[in-house]
């Protein structure tokens, strides 16, 4: 709560929404290499989600760069997948 209210609100929805979006990745991860990628990544970030509800997390780089790690990972491997859909073709091309 020392963001305020807005960030009293947020931070939970950040954390819920990285949980589940990386839980559903890390569970389809079916792209060349990047199934070990989410699943280190995600599984380094789970405990300190448990623990970031009880203890302070504003001046946790180390957990603020496995969440952006996490969604960076979880997107590349959405354009992926959709580049094998599209026949090899980047994204938005």
């Amino acid at each position: 709560m020392s963001g305020g209210w807005i960030s009293g609100i947020l931070y939970p929805v950040l954390i819920f929404t990285t949980a589940i979006h990386g839980a559903r990745k890390r569970a389809a991860a079916d792209a060349v290499g990047n199934g070990t990628y989410i699943a280190v990544f995600f599984d380094a970030v789970r405990p300190p989600f448990s623990k970031s509800f009880i203890i302070d997390t504003d001046h946790w780089r180390h957990y603020y760069l496995l969440l952006g790690v996490t969604w960076g990972i979880a997107v590349a491997s959405g354009r992926w997948r959709n580049d094998d859909v599209r026949g090899g073709r980047p994204a938005g091309r």
